[in-house]
């Protein structure tokens, strides 16, 4: 008995009841309870995964691998992160002062904003124009802002043929301009992503909430604006806009009412008014190339024109072409509108004097068959 008694107590030290643990057996039991949870991190909740990579400073290295180590994000790559995540990991790389991280994190939300044109997330949408409020300097880095640029552009594909998603529109252009506000260069990236909106759907170019973003950029184009009665006052051009679009810079009166946003407007591309002439140039005459005939030509390539009327060849580009356009029966108001932008453009003196003594002789040589246009015709030449 007293054999098979010692014979128990040998076993003891395995029950948590025991007391009397030796040494080299205590060491086990602890490196087992180690081991149980090690096992057991991973199967963690979601819940408590989020709850654990919310802290800023107290994420054991485990859980900052699983976001995305320094090793990960060299070259810019993007980061896979939940929306709920967001704010919290951006705030703590930049506590950290983990540059590759935070680009990282931000160009994967945008990766991810891309993926949900047709019904953006919510979360993830307030995340970042939170960040894009307390740090919108962040939103000036080059790869961040060609991240940004890609949910302006044109996506290819029958999902997103016939419309857009206007929040995506919106958050974008005004992350941008958030981001570029203060900046008095802004990049060419901007000038293609507005002409190839400008040539097709004008989801954005027209849209109201997007005029803080539009209307600098098209201070490249050093584009006068002609008298408001000049400017045909019917609202059926334009896509996007609330209340329909007006003129190709400015939008309408009704648009002002309706958005009444704050955000400057100053010069951005003083020093590169020709490389940015030679873009408008290249994309209006393969336009012309491509659509020779009047009834191929739409109303976004003339209020393009229209925008452009600053440039001295864009102006003996359109004069060429407006008696055509005039007397066509889906572009005449269009067609009215680059009228009166042309003539408001035309210089009497200066550098361009000479070409615009020939676009008045073209706008001369015209001949108008109704009294609609003539009148209008005669006020734009007045």
């Amino acid at each position: 008995m007293s054999s098979a008694g010692r014979g128990a107590k040998s076993k003891a030290p395995q029950h948590p009841q025991d007391i009397f643990a030796l040494g080299s057996k205590s060491t086990v039991v602890v490196s087992r309870d180690s081991e149980k949870r090690n096992i057991h991190k991973p199967s963690t909740s979601g819940v408590e995964r989020k709850r654990e990579s919310s802290g800023f400073g107290s994420q054991p290295p485990s859980k900052r691998s699983r976001i995305g180590s320094p090793a990960e994000t060299v070259g810019g790559a993007s980061l896979d992160v939940e929306p709920v995540d967001l704010v919290p990991n951006v705030l703590q790389a930049l506590d950290t002062h983990n540059s590759d991280k935070l680009l990282g994190l931000l160009t994967g939300s945008i990766r991810l904003l891309k993926s949900q044109r047709s019904k953006a997330d919510i979360i993830l949408c307030m995340s970042l124009l939170y960040l894009t409020k307390i740090r919108p300097n962040m939103f000036a880095h080059e790869t961040v802002t060609q991240s940004l640029c890609t949910l302006l552009k044109r996506e290819q594909g029958a999902a997103f043929k016939n419309k857009g998603n206007p929040l995506i529109f919106v958050l974008a252009c005004n992350m941008l301009y958030a981001g570029h506000k203060d900046s008095s260069n802004w990049p060419d990236t901007f000038i293609k992503v507005y002409i190839e909106d400008a040539l097709n759907e004008r989801w954005w170019v027209d849209c109201s909430w997007c005029k803080c973003f539009v209307e600098n950029i098209v201070t490249a184009f050093n584009t006068k604006q002609p008298p408001s009665h000049l400017i045909p006052s019917d609202n059926t051009l334009g896509t996007m806009s609330p209340s329909g679009s007006g003129s190709p810079l400015l939008g309408s009166a009704d648009d002002d009412n309706e958005t009444d946003l704050e955000y400057t407007i100053s010069p951005r591309y003083t020093s590169s008014y020709e490389t940015v002439e030679a873009m408008v140039l290249e994309a209006i005459k393969e336009q012309i190339q491509r659509r020779t005939a009047p009834d191929t030509i739409g109303k976004g390539f003339l209020k393009l024109l229209s925008a452009t009327c600053g440039f001295p060849e864009i102006r003996m580009i359109a004069a060429s072409r407006l008696e055509a356009w005039l007397h066509s029966g889906k572009l005449w108001r269009a067609a009215q509108e680059l009228l009166a932008y042309v003539c408001a453009n035309a210089a009497a003196a200066g550098p361009s004097a000479a070409r615009d003594h020939e676009v008045l002789a073209q706008l001369a040589r015209m001949r108008l068959k109704t009294k609609p246009l003539q009148a209008a015709y005669q006020a734009c030449l007045r």
